[in-house]
């Protein structure tokens, strides 16, 4: 018998995986900027590579930070928050330029929270003397973990003597579900208190406040590929404009065969085989209210879903509705004591001034007054009070401006966790 010996050859076929380019979407912070930030003489601006990530810093002429002590009380704790739009798909990570006037070691009070287009949301508490530390080298926190934070800019001192200051770059990883959703916003909250110079008193009062100078959006380079495979005439990811490849998609993709917007009625089947009735136009228009520009999703979702769950969609949307209803009706109180308060000081003020003859050796920036009262019909009074008042008082009137705006922003951030909340909890109940 011959033996017959069989050779098996086994071929490896290799196939090159090239990883996943990641791209930078920078952030300008122009329209939440509330102070001017010269603490560091040298203080870099425009685009700039810090830490080996592009930010797009704002020119040190006018407002280019965002301080959380702005508004506030020295020595009284509060909550301060910036909301921050950005409309990014495809995030994976976020670079953030933040320090802290004073601190408190392995204080927690500053946190960020990255909120999707759906309403899915991830909080990442930020830790001073491991994520934040004070701005200065000095009598307060100065550690940092070094691996997710890491100093990227010294201050150099103006003169003699003068603070040396340092930028440091926090690095937050988003959940991969993240990858596949439009990244809406990017709020920061503090809840710490205001310090002042005095280093024994601010010490005393646990002082730690946050401020903020760059935002950068990491994206993965196929993440845009993927966007535009629905419409292939959108543009690039990297633009703002790419976010409605992904207001099409619904978690589980339950939304995609949502009907168009001239069907009048859907007879899709439900998954015990009775046709639902036509959507109820009414509770979608109460949905879409309720959770505003963030919302489509949910719209489309509604639109597809049986009847029942419609009515359970309503029901929470109302209950979300009471609560923004609340908020919204502390922000119109603080204008109204806001407007009072102005009123009752610069009356006061402009009459004193009428009869000193006093009006001011230099102007102050009343440019967010202007803003506040400029279409108001009682507005251009309370401006004419203010151009007529002396400077003392007209810095007061500042102050409760920027108080006022404080406090209006906080309870906008309130409302718009609970928009993301109410969003989130509508699409479970759709799309399970």
């Amino acid at each position: 018998m011959r033996q017959v010996t069989v050779l098996l050859v086994v071929i490896l076929v290799c196939t090159e995986v090239t990883a996943a380019k990641t791209e930078y979407v920078t952030v300008s912070l122009g329209q939440v900027a509330n102070e001017l930030n010269n603490r560091i003489p040298n203080m870099p601006e425009g685009m700039q590579t810090l830490g080996g990530v592009p930010f797009d810093l704002l020119p040190k002429m006018g407002k280019n930070s965002w301080n959380a002590a702005v508004g506030t009380t020295v020595g009284i704790r509060s909550t301060q928050t910036m909301v921050l739009p950005v409309n990014i798909y495809g995030a994976t990570a976020v670079d953030t330029l933040i320090n802290t006037s004073q601190g408190v070691a392995e204080a927690t009070t500053v946190s960020l929270t990255f909120v999707c287009s759906d309403g899915t949301t991830h909080t990442s508490r930020l830790k001073e003397g491991e994520d934040i530390r004070d701005w200065y080298d000095g009598e307060y926190v100065n550690a940092i973990n070094e691996k997710s934070t890491v100093r990227v800019f010294d201050g150099v001192a103006a003169a003699e003597g003068a603070p040396h200051g340092r930028i440091d770059m926090q690095t937050v990883a988003l959940p991969k579900e993240f990858a596949s959703r439009t990244l809406a916003y990017i709020i920061l909250i503090d809840t710490g208190v205001t310090g002042n110079g005095d280093v024994q008193y601010s010490k005393s009062v646990l002082a730690q406040r946050a401020f903020i100078n760059g935002v950068t959006v990491s994206t993965e380079g196929n993440a845009g590929a993927q966007a535009t495979n629905t419409k292939q005439d959108e543009p690039s990811q990297t633009t703002t404009n790419n976010n409605k490849a992904d207001e099409g998609k619904i978690a589980n993709g339950a939304a995609n065969q949502a009907p168009k917007a001239d069907q009048s009625k859907n007879l899709r089947g439900s998954k015990g085989g009775v046709k639902t009735a036509p959507f109820d136009a009414e509770g979608l228009d109460r949905i879409e209210r309720v959770i505003s520009e963030i919302g489509s999703p949910a719209g489309m979702a509604y639109k597809d879903a049986p009847l029942d769950k419609q009515k359970q969609a309503i029901k929470i949307a109302s209950e979300f509705e009471s609560k923004i209803a609340g908020l919204s009706k502390q922000q119109t109180t603080v204008d109204a004591d806001c407007f009072k308060a102005l009123l009752k000081l610069l009356n006061n003020s402009a009459d004193a001034a009428q009869m000193a003859n006093d009006h001011s050796d230099k102007p102050i920036d009343n440019s967010d007054l202007v803003q506040r009262y400029s279409d108001s019909p009682h507005g251009h009074g309370v401006i004419r009070l203010y151009n007529a008042s002396p400077i003392d008082a007209r810095q007061a009137a500042c102050d409760i401006i920027t108080k006022r705006n404080a406090q209006f922003e906080s309870l906008s951030g309130q409302i718009t966790l609970l928009r993301a909340q109410c969003t989130k909890e509508i699409l479970k109940v759709l799309t399970d």
